[in-house]
């Protein structure tokens, strides 16, 4: 019964940096997702950050991250952790999440953003 318990939550896997080794995480699990170089530094709610070795377009285009959507050139956030958002200058929109961070919806993909909330 463990096992299918297991096997119904969806993971991916990532690389931890101070040993380099792989292991799996629980989408839920992942607050942010940035770019740094030709890899993705992969942020958790428990403050752990983790290596992914593909670049960010193809994490957006390729993997199958249930409420993870891009809000920047540079950032795609898990909408589970966003505790509340505000509106700014010029069309954007500021999010907060459940780590004590904060990031901007750019306005070429607030339209993605506006979606998902309704």
């Amino acid at each position: 019964m463990k096992e299918n318990l297991f096997r119904t939550r969806k993971t991916i896997v990532v690389i931890n940096a101070q040993n380099n080794k792989q292991i799996q995480v629980y989408i839920k699990d992942i607050v942010a997702i940035q770019p740094e170089d030709r890899c993705c530094n992969v942020m958790m709610k428990n403050g752990a950050m983790y290596l992914m070795n593909m670049r960010l377009k193809y994490v957006e285009n390729n993997l199958n991250l249930e409420n993870i959507i891009r809000i920047n050139n540079t950032t795609m956030i898990n909408m589970e952790h966003v505790l509340e958002f505000s509106i700014q200058d010029n069309s954007r929109i500021e999010l907060f999440l459940g780590n004590n961070s904060s990031y901007f919806v750019s306005r070429y993909y607030i339209k993605n953003f506006r979606r998902i909330l309704l």
